[in-house]
């Protein structure tokens, strides 16, 4: 940029310098001083910037060890009520097993009562039949029949009743596990 373009002409050259060098150095004074004041400003701001953040620091620290304690304390009151409720798990599923257990020693007894029975009538049966026979042949008439006066014998083979026994079986143990499921989810 040209100066004569601006508007300064050589005699306002001369004016300029004059008064730079009249008051040069109470105007370089004056802006060291403003360096000092802005500096100053700078700095001050700068350590109290660096104060306040290793404050924030501290109390950022003191937060996160107070959580930590309060983390370590629901962590521990959590694993004991896990711990308590596996307990109890392990005590419902002990006696659900229990009485599984009981369950089928019980049928087991009542199925070999049973086809302890089934032998005992069909012995008796067979004799009836045979005694029935030797009458009837006499007689003429048949005691095993409906109306007639012996008991109506119903032919069930000992595999019949097993097969029955059996299904009797797994519909008690299908209930009880269908209990232990629902106390399961309910523990859950």
């Amino acid at each position: 940029m040209n100066l004569i373009s601006i508007g300064i002409t050589g005699a306002d050259m001369g004016i300029l310098a004059s008064i730079a060098a009249k008051y040069g150095m109470q105007i370089l004074g004056a802006m060291a001083l403003i360096g000092v004041i802005v500096g100053g400003y700078y700095y001050i701001k700068h350590t109290g910037a660096t104060e306040q953040h290793e404050k924030d620091m501290r109390q950022l620290e003191e937060r996160n060890q107070i959580e930590k304690k309060q983390s370590d304390i629901l962590l521990a009151e959590a694993r004991a009520e896990n711990a308590a409720l596996k307990a109890k798990h392990n005590e419902i599923y002990r006696g659900i097993l229990t009485h599984a257990s009981e369950t089928i020693k019980f049928t087991k007894y009542q199925s070999d009562s049973a086809a302890s029975e089934l032998r005992k009538l069909r012995q008796r049966t067979a004799a009836t039949e045979s005694n029935n026979s030797a009458s009837s042949r006499e007689t003429g008439v048949s005691k095993s029949g409906i109306g007639g006066t012996g008991s109506a014998i119903c032919e069930v083979s000992p595999e019949e009743i097993e097969q029955r026994l059996e299904v009797a079986r797994m519909a008690e143990l299908s209930l009880i596990a269908s209990g232990f499921i629902r106390q399961v989810a309910v523990v859950k």
